[in-house]
This record gives structure tokens, sequence and C-alpha cells, in this order.
């Protein structure tokens, strides 16, 4: 980077704290930019907050930002907090910028004439939000809008073509640091109080389409392995244990636990499954469906945790992991995923070679390479 120090505002149109992925995404995203040496306010609106500690422990953060939280104004749509942000980035006497979730936070800094990146990880949708960007696309401040698949960016690239080359796509990241020391299964098993057994491990959100019934129906199966589940409310617990006649007693099921306790959990598995289904849901609606755009930041921290990953075998799956990183299965064949665990576990040799693979790729897939692409976009004279 250039000697002068830069100032980001990332605003974030979440209430924080709130246990969904997007949070994570911002709270992961302003430690990258805190950890290449920006100065770093992340602008929010006020949820159960605690305390700092509270607030860093979550989010499993070890390098600090400052954190500026407003209390909500649903009726005004939370324009007050976007425009607290817009203030005091226009309040800096250092190269700024703004980075936002928010079409709106986005327009109203290029309107200031403060440099805006809007980012999204959805597809277009109605209403205000093409109103804001016919706008801002008409504004020299209001720089790139970052999709974090291809296909999110080809719809914003339908909508403005006037914009498409400053509509860019960056996939999600992981925090590397967070994986090390890189414990055996066996270390973080006995760290965990788990039976020292080999394990296949599930970390993430219980919603629909995660394919929970699939690992009940596998943990049924195979017996002699044991299966490690790690995520979700109590009320999600309780509703997959009546979804099955005797719960399996080779399947350990544990609430959500602070990220930062997430890569024991991690390394605590032999295998990772992420057995997505065909219609995936999303926090604050179940019945979405992210199917054909997500990028789940699970999949590169599964990476980083390197332990081997069997996958659903889905388009947005597959844009990333190869047969040479994982096994891909047909989503909603618990046979495929049974046939798959079995291969691995007979398998040691497979299992590195596919882990070695794809801690190669991830490497290069860090939220500081990220952010770092993200400030050469805009400020040039900071490339390396």
């Amino acid at each position: 980077m250039s000697k002068a120090k830069i100032t980001v505002v990332y605003i974030n149109y979440m209430p924080i704290p709130l246990p969904a992925a997007d949070v994570m995404h911002t709270m992961k995203m302003c430690q990258a930019y805190q950890q290449i040496g920006c100065d770093v306010h992340l602008v929010a609106p006020k949820g159960n907050f605690r305390s700092l500690d509270a607030l860093w422990e979550q989010y499993g953060i070890r390098n600090s930002f400052k954190v500026h939280l407003y209390k909500d104004s649903q009726r005004l749509r939370r324009h007050p907090v976007f425009l607290r942000g817009i203030f005091l980035a226009k309040r800096q006497k250092q190269p700024t910028f703004i980075h936002t979730r928010s079409s709106a936070a986005a327009l109203y800094g290029a309107l200031f004439g403060i440099s805006s990146v809007y980012e999204t990880h959805r597809p277009l949708a109605s209403g205000m939000e093409k109103i804001y960007l016919r706008l801002g696309a008409r504004l020299p401040h209001f720089k790139k809008i970052i999709a974090v698949t291809e296909p999110i960016q080809q719809s914003y690239q339908r909508f403005l073509p006037a914009m498409t080359e400053k509509i860019i796509v960056m996939n999600n990241g992981v925090d590397l640091e967070q994986f090390e020391p890189n414990d055996t299964s066996s270390e973080s098993r006995a760290k965990l109080n788990l039976e020292e057994r080999f394990t296949v491990g599930y970390i993430g959100s219980l919603f629909v389409g995660r394919g929970i019934e699939i690992i009940l129906e596998l943990a049924q199966r195979l017996s002699h392995i044991q299966f490690l589940v790690v995520g979700g409310t109590q009320e999600d617990v309780i509703y997959w244990k009546s979804q099955v006649e005797q719960f399996p007693p080779n399947l350990i099921i544990r609430n959500a636990v602070p990220n930062q306790e997430l890569p024991t959990y991690m390394l605590a598995a032999d295998l990772l499954l992420m057995p997505y289904q065909r219609q995936v849901g999303v926090y604050g609606s179940r019945t979405a469906n992210s199917v054909d755009y997500m990028n789940p930041m699970k999949m590169y921290e599964y990476m980083a945790a390197r332990r081997m990953i069997i996958a659903s075998d889905l388009p947005m799956i597959r844009a990333v992991l190869n047969d040479d990183m994982a096994i891909l299965c047909t989503p909603d064949s618990v046979d495929a995923w049974y046939e798959a665990i079995q291969y691995a576990f007979q398998s040691e040799e497979e299992r590195q070679k596919r882990v070695q693979n794809a801690y190669h790729y991830v490497q290069n897939h860090t939220w500081q390479h990220r952010v770092q692409r993200i400030l050469n976009e805009i400020f040039p004279q900071t490339k390396a």
C-alpha cells in the first residue's frame, strides 16, 4: 500500500450483532481492512449489543476496529443510520471510501463526493434499489458494484449496461490464521470431549435446504462413524430430532457456538459435509432459494481447515470446487453420499490429495486478498 493511510467507512444495513451470514461477512471484511493497514469505521443499526469483547468473540475478530452503532428507524428505512456513516466519512482528512451492502448508502456517499462501493450477494431486486442504482450510475464517485458470484453480476449488468465494466465479481474469503495451529482431528476431539473415532462433520445453519435430513439418514446407515452437527438454535435441534423415530446414537448435535470456536469443531472432523439441496433457504427468509447464486463462506472455511470435503454437485459449488478438491455428490441421493463417505473412510491417501489441492486454492482467497483487490480498484496507487 502507499504511505497515505486510507479510511474505510463500512455501512451495514443489518443490525449488529445478528446471527446472519451477512453480518459475519461484514465483520470479517472490516477486520481484513484493518489488518492491511486501513483505518476502519463500522456503522450499523444497533442490535442486541452487550459489549465490544462479546462482539469480537461472537464473530472471531482478533484485530479490532471502530464500531458506531445507532438506534434503528424502521419507519425511515434506516436512512438516518446511513447518513451518519456518510457524515463520518465526510469528516475524514485522509483518503476515504465507503464500502456498503446498501444501495441507498452507496448513492448518498457518491452524492456527497465520497468514493463508494456497493456490494451485493443477491440478484437485483425490484423497487427502490433500481432507483438508487440508476441515480448512482450517473455519479463519478459511485465507483463499483461488487457481486459475490457471476449470476449476480450478470443480473446487474443487464440492468446497468453502461456500468458493465464497473460491476465486478469477488468471491468470499477466509481468515486462514483462525485455523492455526492446525491440530489433528484426535487433538481437537479431545478438546471437545468427543469420542475418539472417525468423525464426519457439518458446521452451519440448520435451515431448510442445508441437507440435515441427508445427514440424519447417513448417521443411521453408517453406525461405525461419528457424526457431528454444529449450528442452529435449540428450536432447530428439537425440530430435526422430531423428524426421526429414533435419534441415531452416533449423531451429536450442538447449538451454534461463537465464531472463534468454530475451527476446533471443524478440525475435530475427518470429513466435512456440505449437503446443500436444490432449494436453499437464507436467514430471514427460509423459503427463499439462493442455490443459483450462492457462494458459501463455509466452503472456504472447510478448505482452510484442511479436512476433506464432500459437497453437493451444484453449479455454484462446482464453480469453486472440482473433483481434485472434493467429492461432489448428487444432492438428494443418500446412496451417493453413503458411497462417498465410505470411500473416503477407507482411503486416507485420497483424502489427503484432495485436502492439499483445496488448501493450495484457498490460500489465494483470504479476506485480506479480497480487500486489497478492492483497494486496488478504488486507489490504483495502492497496488503492491
